[in-house]
């Protein structure tokens, strides 16, 4: 489904932002 992709997509980015962050 796209939605699922899409709510995925999203994660992951916040996922790489928030380690941006830590590091």
């Amino acid at each position: 489904r796209l939605g699922m992709m899409s709510i995925l997509f999203v994660i992951l980015l916040f996922g790489g932002f928030y380690l941006m962050r830590f590091l």
